[in-house]
């Protein structure tokens, strides 16, 4: 899983990842789209999966996420979205 774009380069990029894997062993059709946040220490984490509860997902990484923010300061905002919903495509640029 390489990224390109996002600010705080390889120490940033690996805390996404490990929160990627723990939504991967729950979820293992998951996909993911990653975009900058408003600062150089924010991302915005898409999550598309076919959970109809987007609770779950938050509730898989949400004490990791916490510490992550807590510990490095770095604000990984998850933002689920079910697979067949607009938002979906369009975060995965199929519209």
């Amino acid at each position: 899983m390489a990224f390109t774009g996002i600010a705080g380069g390889p120490a940033i990029t690996n805390l996404v990842i490990e929160v990627e894997k723990k939504i991967l062993q729950r979820f293992p059709e998951a996909e993911f789209r990653i975009r900058q946040g408003l600062r150089p220490d924010d991302v915005n984490l898409y999550v598309n999966t076919n959970e109809v509860d987007e609770f779950a997902i938050l509730d898989t990484v949400g004490e990791l996420t916490t510490n992550i923010l807590i510990d490095q300061g770095v604000n990984i905002h998850l933002v689920p979205v079910y697979r067949l919903d607009r938002a979906t495509r369009w975060a995965f640029g199929m519209e």
